[in-house]
């Protein structure tokens, strides 16, 4: 009887470690993923405004995407958040550039344009952006920091 419990509590430890690392890896992936959506948001605003002289209305546009968006996906999509977000970009916009892997594809759905245009053979896509490892919260604090290589230190001793 002593032999089964042992056993279990064994086994129970080996699960239990397996959990604990999956839900960390878990809270890691949707954290990287509102901070890249959050970079392209800022993209998708800075570039908007690039394309003519829209700083004239540009604060009512942001109001006004803000309200649709809050309407669509919650209070998280405020005014200040795409604010928040165009800035972000124009902090990381160049930063250090990593590649972004995709799977590989069946060369049956691919065509030749969109080999050319994404790179699927080597299973790396074309579209790059650079590699956040930390939280939003984190990059709110970070990107205050007007100096490339204080943010780049600080951001390296926040993900030791």
């Amino acid at each position: 009887m002593e032999n089964i419990k042992n056993i279990t509590d064994i086994l129970f430890a080996k699960i239990s470690e397996l959990i604990d690392q999956s839900r960390g890896f878990v809270v890691n992936a949707v954290n990287v993923a509102e901070v890249r959506t959050r970079f392209e948001v800022g993209r998708y605003i800075f570039e908007d405004e690039q394309r003519g002289e829209r700083a004239t209305y540009g604060q009512r546009v942001l109001k006004k995407l803000s309200a649709r968006l809050m309407e669509h996906y919650g209070n998280d999509w405020s005014y200040d958040t795409l604010v928040r977000c165009r800035k972000f970009y124009q902090a990381y916009e160049h930063a250090e550039i990593v590649a972004m892997a995709l799977p590989q594809l069946e060369e049956t759905t691919q065509s030749p344009e969109s080999k050319k245009l994404t790179n699927w053979g080597n299973g790396v896509a074309t579209i790059q952006m650079p590699r956040f490892t930390l939280s939003w919260s984190h990059y709110l604090i970070l990107m205050r920091i007007e100096n490339k290589e204080a943010r780049s230190f600080y951001e390296i001793e926040a993900t030791q």
